[in-house]
């Protein structure tokens, strides 16, 4: 879900072979995103690591309001180790 909201707010892949399970997890990501997406996309993202690293952090956060996003993307399996 953190590529959707760092990628131009877009879901693709094989939507129609979803479970309902996953459709259910998806539904409930995007009516929690819709309360941060203003200053997911009006705000440039500071992020930590690189393109491919072990570990990379993206912020996307409106500083003024509060309301944003911190995205992770690791090779790690368990906690991240921060």
């Amino acid at each position: 879900m953190t590529s959707m909201t760092l990628g131009g707010n877009g879901i693709w892949g094989d939507l129609l072979g979803l479970s309902v399970k996953e459709i259910n997890v998806i539904s409930s990501f995007i009516k929690s995103y819709k309360k941060v997406a203003k200053a997911v996309v009006e705000n440039y993202p500071v992020n930590t690591g690189s393109i491919g690293s072990n570990l990379e952090i993206y912020e996307k956060i409106d500083y003024k309001s509060g309301n944003g996003m911190i995205g992770i993307f690791t090779r790690w399996s368990g906690p991240i180790p921060i």
